[in-house]
């Protein structure tokens, strides 16, 4: 019987860096033609023809088995470590969307004060025209008379 591969065991990658549906290690394969094209494999081949997903479960069961039979802890820090790196991926990808659309509405609201500060003085521009001294009752009657002449002009169009 064959002894098994050393690890750690990872997913096999090639040459342009991406995964590869097998999984190698470091150290020789015993027993596996082929398993020495550390160039194509990306180091020694274990086992392949396996999808992604399966072969990062081979994996990790493999490196979490052999952690916890070596008494250590270091393939549980590296799956912390990177499950703690997706998520504060996921977390900086949120923040930035949510500070986007913060932005987008304080340029919203900035222009909807603008808007307004522009209607105010026209409105206190008509009345001082017409002779009437600008007021609050003032200026509500006449923004009233404005907002009706708007939806007399949408219902024509």
């Amino acid at each position: 019987m064959s002894q098994r591969t050393r690890g750690p065991w990872r997913v096999g990658t090639v040459r342009n860096g991406g995964p590869m549906r097998c999984v190698v290690s470091d150290h020789p394969a015993p027993g596996i033609g082929g398993s020495d094209d550390v160039a194509y494999y990306g180091g020694h081949m274990i086992c392949e023809s396996v999808s992604i997903v399966n072969a990062q479960f081979i994996v990790d069961m493999e490196n979490a088995v052999t952690a916890r039979a070596d008494g250590g802890v270091a393939f549980y820090d590296r799956v912390a470590a990177r499950e703690a790196a997706d998520a504060i991926a996921q977390l900086t990808a949120e923040r930035d969307e949510l500070r986007r659309q913060v932005e987008t509405m304080a340029k919203a609201d900035a222009a909807a004060h603008k808007r307004g500060a522009i209607i105010e003085t026209a409105i206190d521009g008509a009345l001082l025209t017409l002779g009437i001294a600008p007021s609050v009752e003032a200026a509500g009657r006449v923004a009233d008379m404005l907002r009706e002449a708007r939806q007399r002009a949408e219902a024509v169009s």
